[in-house]
């Protein structure tokens, strides 16, 4: 019976080591920037009782889920998002803590839909939620560090937008039109269903909630909102309090444009939301979303406000090599090469550097030096181990840089390569 290859699942993807090597340093990026701000790090299982995300999301989320039900008969879902997951947490073992909780996350998610560049059916999210007060140096403190954290990876191209909820409720209230159908459209940027809409609900007066949407990116938008909107108090509100928010942002250099057009279907989103494009991806060019939501009906809780975000993490890589941001590469500091007979020897010196943190790569092959070299070009050092030299008590110390030779005692091998790694230059005598 001949062989039968079995590829990867559509959807998904495999990476390489200098894939992985571009992605864990972004990861890290984000990691550090949460923690910087005071966010510690949570984790949650990869499925869930499908349960979970329905009462969040509604019925209608399973068709974009991988459900399942497993041999106990209970119905589950591999994970569509992180903040359900993290407020389930919460619940369960969180609750009873100091407030405000602060914690980020990192891990992969899944949802069958139809793959397209930029999107897959499994891809991974970074996010982090602030659990407890509902203040605006709260709300702006998750603003401040989604952004931080992208704009320290080095994206230069993307558009910070910042909405509130309330300035279109209180519109779409007013109108006295169904909201959660309005708010999908004008989330999607549907204006042509939008007025559709409006049209088969018998809606007249519209034309206020258009002007307000044609007030992205102007400067004075929030001052315009409010002449447009003076005696809705609903309205009025929203506009205070996304002032308050907007003001602290720009004092602190976070650069962001006011859109009333952000959006939010569900029910559970409250006040300030945002949103960070990267208009160079196009079609898929939203690369995070966050704000301001309360889900203590869904966990039985009784937490003032929660606000929150989650980054897109592999549009966000995909950004970063569509600017062209150089990664670091990386390659051991130092290969041992052992000549003819002197394998024992070379395997022990390179488990010496090892336990010394130095980054080590070990010739295994058997290939002649010459070869050997080229394998090892990209590496600082190579230590040529020989059994002349070894009869002295040396080895070969080789600069890949310029190919400088020059023998060193095997006793103060690894102090002699830190010293150089450090570029202290030559050093006679240094004890391990």
């Amino acid at each position: 019976m001949g062989s039968r290859r079995v590829n990867r699942p559509r959807g998904t993807r495999d990476f390489l080591p200098e894939e992985m090597e571009k992605r864990r340093h972004v990861e890290g990026i984000l990691r550090r920037t949460a923690e910087n701000f005071g966010y510690r790090e949570i984790a949650t299982p990869t499925f869930e009782h499908l349960e979970l995300f329905t009462m969040k999301s509604g019925e209608e989320v399973v068709e974009q889920l991988y459900a399942f039900e497993d041999r106990g008969k209970r119905k589950m879902a591999l994970r569509p998002e992180l903040t359900a997951a993290a407020m389930r947490l919460f619940s369960e073992e969180m609750a009873f803590l100091p407030r405000p909780v602060k914690v980020y996350y990192f891990g992969n998610c899944f949802r069958y839909e139809r793959p397209q560049k930029g999107r897959y059916r499994e891809f991974w999210q970074f996010g982090a939620e602030c659990i407890g007060p509902s203040t605006p140096l709260a709300a702006a403190e998750i603003v401040a560090l989604a952004y931080h954290a992208i704009r320290t990876t080095g994206l230069k191209g993307f558009v910070l937008r910042l909405g509130h909820l309330e300035v279109l409720r209180g519109i779409l209230e007013g109108l006295g039109i169904e909201q959660r159908t309005a708010m999908t459209l004008i989330d999607k940027g549907d204006m042509v269903g939008l007025n559709e809409f409006f049209i088969e609900s018998g809606v007249l007066g519209e034309e206020l909630l258009m002007n307000l949407l044609n007030l992205k990116g102007r400067a004075d938008a929030i001052e315009r909102a409010g002449e447009m909107t003076e005696g809705l108090n609903r309205v009025t509100e929203g506009l205070a309090r996304l002032e308050e928010i907007s003001s602290l942002l720009k004092g602190a250099g976070i650069e962001h444009i006011i859109d009333f057009g952000i959006a939010r279907g569900l029910d559970y989103y409250t006040g300030m939301v945002f949103e960070v494009d990267v208009p160079s991806l196009g079609a898929e060019k939203q690369i995070c979303g966050g704000g301001e939501y309360n889900l203590n009906e869904i966990f039985g809780l009784n937490v003032e406000g929660t606000s929150g975000f989650a980054i897109g993490f592999d549009r966000l890589v995909l950004a970063l090599e569509n600017e062209g941001i150089k990664f670091p590469v990386f390659s051991p500091s130092v290969g041992v090469i052992p000549m003819s007979g002197t394998g024992t020897e070379a395997f022990i010196l390179a488990q010496r550097l090892r336990e010394a943190g130095i980054p080590t790569e070990l010739e295994i092959t058997g290939r002649a030096l010459k070869k050997a070299l080229s394998r090892m070009k990209d590496t600082r050092f190579t230590l040529i181990v020989g059994e002349s030299e070894l009869e002295r008590g040396n080895v070969v110390l080789r600069d890949m840089k310029n190919g400088e030779q020059e023998e060193v005692p095997v006793k103060n091998v690894v102090g002699v390569v830190r010293e150089r790694l450090k570029g202290k230059g030559k050093t006679e005598e240094v004890s391990a």
